[in-house]
């Protein structure tokens, strides 16, 4: 550059970074005014106003360094018309900004619209501009502009052009530059006409009422548009409704000046956009949708196999039905392939193996995964019961814990306990207690009343009248009668004389041939027979 370098600087009020051409001594040429370029070219050239404080340009001339480098202008003189713009000048489209370190995206921004539509005086102008490449957001500006272009804004996030002119005006420059998200620049210069309207041109207008848009009719007088008269109800989507704007996703048609979606009202709330064929359009949420999974134009897919697809915060997912996985894991397929409930390589989820050989296990069942659990053919009493096949058939199930089943507990006997006999469990008692329903207690031997219990032990309290338990044991009761028993008369172990025999449990004197009784006594008897003296 003979002497000439490019230094960054930096626009607060546009966020932008900007080239500057700082140059030295006779490198950057003598004349201080420069030669002014032609207007109508990006491309840059010789720079007018290189060297030192160069004055204002010819109308549509730039000074190097705004949105690239190597452009035309003055160094730190004025550019456009009437010197509208000052500092640093506007740059052509030679170079690309990169900030020291930043990223730098393999498709720079580019603006790639080259024309604007002359605009007529008291007429609303729109113009989009368009870009390609660069990493969103994207942000617009105007640069540079003639001061007969005040009335044009530009929307800084759409890049949307728009104003009203008052006044007629040749073709004008207006510079426009825009940045990505890594900095990035770019720019155009544009010219724009101002014309009169001829007497008589008529163009359509809208009207906004309190409920509708009406389209009205601009007639041209004096070379002016009047303002905007009549109006009949717009059919136009763009301009519809009380506002006059756009029904943009709410509706597909405008009737009678308001947006429908179909033959319903506009869309609203959760379901805000409207979707589907001509006359069967519906309002939906395309959060949800999978019909209109985040536009009118996604649905999602749903043919893939074993997939229930839905659509969530507007972007399609595939997740696989249950019982279904895409195996081995990780892999992007359309469908779900795999059943994990039967696969024994893929039993439960993607990978699990069926082992063969575990603990107290004989090997695999067979199938080896069922229900999505791999099953083991285990020895004769042990169940796999937590499911983990690395310790293999790890219960025994013959304990009053586990009794044929996982976890089939038994219940115990009230003073007793409880045993599993092939599966079933059981109550049981020991010692000399017998079951009863659930309760362990002591039988009830011969010729007793009451018993007693100690433990598992039992003891005999009271005989049954004219029985007593002489022998101590509990089986057989209170086994000797002591009423008529002349070896236990009235008591075990006590014995009537030979000449005497046992009635009522006393020893008594018979009485009656050959016995009689002395004289001082009389013969008495039993109902049994049995004759005493008394």
């Amino acid at each position: 550059m003979n002497g000439c370098r490019v230094q960054f600087a930096h626009r607060r009020h546009l966020n932008l970074v900007v080239f500057v051409l700082a140059c030295s001594g006779a490198a950057c040429g003598s004349d201080p005014k420069g030669a002014p370029g032609d207007g109508s070219s990006d491309t840059g050239g010789a720079p007018q106003g290189a060297g030192g404080a160069g004055a204002a340009g010819a109308s549509g001339n730039a000074g190097a360094g705004a949105f690239g480098g190597g452009g035309r202008g003055g160094g730190s003189g004025s550019s456009g018309v009437a010197g509208s713009i000052g500092g640093a000048g506007i740059g052509g489209r030679g170079g690309t900004a990169v900030p020291d370190g930043g990223p730098d995206s393999s498709v720079p921004p580019m603006i790639v619209t080259t024309t604007l539509a002359a605009a007529r005086v008291g007429l609303g102008y729109r113009q989009q501009l368009a870009v390609v490449g660069g990493r969103p957001p994207i942000t617009w500006a105007i640069v540079a502009r003639s001061t007969a272009l005040d009335w044009l804004r530009i929307d800084e996030e759409t890049g949307l052009l728009s104003g009203t002119p008052s006044l007629p005006s040749d073709p004008q420059s207006v510079r426009v530059g825009l940045q990505d998200a890594d900095l990035q620049t770019d720019s155009h210069t544009f010219t724009l006409a101002v014309s009169e309207c001829s007497a008589g041109e008529t163009a359509a207008c809208y009207l906004a009422s309190d409920t509708a848009c009406l389209v009205g009719l601009l007639v041209c007088s004096n070379g002016r548009f009047q303002p905007c008269s009549g109006g009949s109800p717009s059919t136009d989507v763009g301009h519809c409704s009380s506002g006059c704007g756009s029904c943009g996703t709410a509706g597909d048609r405008c009737t009678d000046g308001r947006c429908r979606c179909g033959a319903a009202n506009a869309c609203s709330a959760e379901k805000a956009t409207c979707c589907g064929p001509g006359g069967q359009s519906e309002c939906v949420n395309v959060k949800t949708d999978i019909r209109y999974c985040g536009s009118c134009a996604n649905p999602c897919d749903t043919d893939g196999p074993n997939v229930a697809a839905r659509c969530v915060d507007g972007a399609c997912d595939y997740p696989c039905a249950p019982g279904w996985g895409r195996c081995p894991a990780g892999i992007n397929t359309t469908g779900c392939d795999t059943s994990l409930l039967t696969d024994a390589t893929n039993c439960g989820g993607c990978g699990n193996i069926c082992p063969n050989v575990a603990p107290n296990a004989i090997g695999a069942a067979s199938p080896p995964c069922q229900a999505g659990r791999c099953q083991l053919e285990c020895r004769s009493g042990w169940f796999n019961c937590n499911g983990d096949n690395g310790d293999g058939c790890e219960v025994d199930v013959t304990t009053i814990q586990n009794c044929g089943a996982c976890g089939k507990a038994c219940p115990l006997a009230t003073n007793g306990s409880a045993r599993c006999n092939a599966g079933n469990c059981e109550m049981t008692c020991s010692g000399q207690l017998i079951l009863s329903g659930s309760i362990c207690t002591c039988p009830m031997p011969p010729h007793v009343t009451t018993v007693s219990r100690s433990g598992d032990q039992c003891a005999i309290s009271v005989c049954a009248t004219g029985w007593r338990d002489c022998n101590g044991k509990y089986d057989d009761g209170c086994e000797t009668e002591t009423l008529s028993n002349r070896s236990n008369c009235g008591s075990c172990g006590r014995s009537c004389p030979s000449d005497r025999y046992c009635s009522g449990g006393d020893c008594y004197q018979p009485c009656g041939p050959p016995y009689d009784c002395p004289s001082s006594q009389s013969c008495s008897c039993d109902q049994e027979g049995h004759c005493w003296c008394g």
